[in-house]
């Protein structure tokens, strides 16, 4: 908003360019520009810009202006003035110069670098990011910033053609992924944890890789590979795999249920204890033991031999042997066979 108003009748009629703050007469022109309290005006308002020149002032020209004050950047108003870089007239380490159609950092422009401060700045010999000057390579890859990057972009998982990145973190695993690190095996850059242990996190299902853990309570990234003994420890309500198999299972812990159908390995065993049972509509193909509080719901069968101890109770069908001990057996009695 200009300061004034050019007035034809004060100065004894000889006008003059008036200022709202102190309504007295200034050194300005009937334009509204000139000096005036030791900055250069023009139209009313602080000269702010490139000019070649300014009517009723004293400044040396051409210049480009900031806030009324001449200084010493170019006629983009790019440079060093004042403890400060500039870019287009306004105080900026590293921009986009509309006035220049570069990318200026520093005050200088450089080539190579987009609109949006990244690429290969061969004026620099540096790979620019967000404006900023990088240890990246010329192909925009590297480490850099706590941050893995491949062709400009942040990989922080993957080859970058010097390392295999893992979440950021820089590994000893081959370009494809593959090898050790940290213990933990590699295919493709995903660690091969097999779960070992079900704890349900997401969801009932057996073929939820999420619901697994191995023996250390890592998260599993494969399913049971059928080679280790599983331990249950949440319920099992479904298995959308249909192919759930063990060599071993362990199912304890009062709540803990399997309702799916289930192979146990030849040789192996399903134990179910500490109030764990087999519920409503599950299938095991195997031997299977119960014990302490343990128990088979009514529409669950075993096909194999099963085991009733301590204080185990069989409410459903077996297709096998039968053994029960300290009222094991039918509903708890000591009579053995099927209920």
């Amino acid at each position: 908003m200009p300061i004034g108003y050019w007035d034809s009748s004060a100065n004894d009629g000889n006008g003059c360019y008036i200022d709202y703050s102190t309504y007295g007469c200034t050194n300005l022109d009937y334009t509204g520009s000139g000096d005036h309290n030791g900055l250069t005006y023009y139209n009313g308002d602080p000269a702010n810009g490139y000019y070649s020149g300014i009517s009723n002032s004293y400044a040396l020209f051409p210049a480009f202006f900031v806030n009324g004050v001449a200084t010493s950047l170019d006629s983009c108003g790019t440079g060093y003035w004042s403890g400060s870089y500039y870019v287009d007239g306004s105080a900026n380490e590293s921009a986009w110069s509309s006035c220049a159609n570069m990318w200026v950092y520093q005050g200088s422009t450089v080539f190579g670098v987009d609109s949006s401060g990244n690429g290969w700045a061969s004026t620099t010999m540096q790979y620019f990011i967000g404006g900023a000057p990088t240890s990246l390579d010329s192909m925009g890859s590297g480490f850099w910033n706590n941050h893995a990057y491949y062709s400009g972009s942040q990989q922080p998982n993957g080859w970058n053609g010097y390392y295999w990145y893992i979440n950021d973190q820089q590994t000893n695993l081959d370009s494809l992924g593959n090898g050790t690190w940290n213990g933990v095996t590699y295919a493709a850059g995903v660690a091969q944890i097999v779960g070992t242990r079900f704890v349900g996190a997401a969801s009932g299902d057996w073929n939820d890789v999420s619901n697994w853990r191995d023996a250390a309570s890592n998260a599993a990234t494969l399913l049971p590979d059928g080679n280790s003994t599983i331990t249950v420890v949440a319920p099992i309500s479904q298995d959308t795999s249909y192919a759930a198999s063990a060599p071993n299972m362990i199912v304890e812990g009062s709540g803990t249920y399997v309702s799916i159908s289930l192979t146990i390995l030849t040789g192996g065993k399903a134990l179910f204890r500490n109030g764990a049972y087999l519920g409503f509509g599950a299938s095991i193909s195997g031997d299977v033991e119960f014990a302490d509080t343990a128990y088979m719901e009514s529409g669950a069968s075993v096909t194999g031999n099963a085991t009733f101890r301590g204080r185990s109770v069989n409410k459903a069908n077996i297709s096998g042997t039968v053994t029960g001990a300290h009222g094991g057996g039918i509903n708890g009695s000591n009579i053995l066979g099927f209920a």
